[in-house]
């Protein structure tokens, strides 16, 4: 899984930046975000700048997919 960052939750921004654990199996880290900040999330990729790469999830299997895009888990 590559590095990313939920930007934004529940249309309100995420003062921290929410790191997601990179190391962790996406549908372990995608339940403890969703439970964390809730379903609608903006996740973007950490290394990229500004709008490149942002994803908008609604559910926790999104997000999981989300999570795996561009990698090889």
């Amino acid at each position: 899984m590559r590095a990313k960052t939920v930007v934004q939750a529940a249309e309100v921004d995420t003062l921290s930046a929410t790191e997601v654990n990179a190391q962790a199996k996406a549908d372990d880290e995608a339940a403890r975000i969703v439970e964390l900040l809730g379903p609608n999330l903006i996740l973007k990729p950490t290394n990229e700048g500004r709008s490149v790469g942002l994803r908008l999830t609604h559910n926790r299997d999104e997000l999981a997919a989300a999570l795996l895009d561009g990698s090889k888990q």
